[in-house]
């Protein structure tokens, strides 16, 4: 899925340095254009419903590396 494509490009750079939270938040605010730019508008009413598939998607990677 595009979601996890971008949680995995954004999540990697920053899981080495720093904890979980951080680059969760760091991967959070990365998307967040994506989620709301114009090409999405019309998906509005899913965006909690991504933030969570992307959560979801983040925790996946993060379990699995380790």
């Amino acid at each position: 899925m595009r979601v996890g494509f971008w949680s995995y490009s954004f999540y990697t750079p920053f899981r080495k340095n720093r904890g979980g939270v951080v680059a969760e938040f760091a991967t959070i605010v990365a998307i967040a254009p994506f989620i709301f730019s114009p090409y999405l508008i019309k998906f509005r009413r899913n965006c909690i419903k991504n933030l969570l598939i992307f959560k979801l998607n983040i925790k996946n990677l993060f379990f699995d590396k380790y």
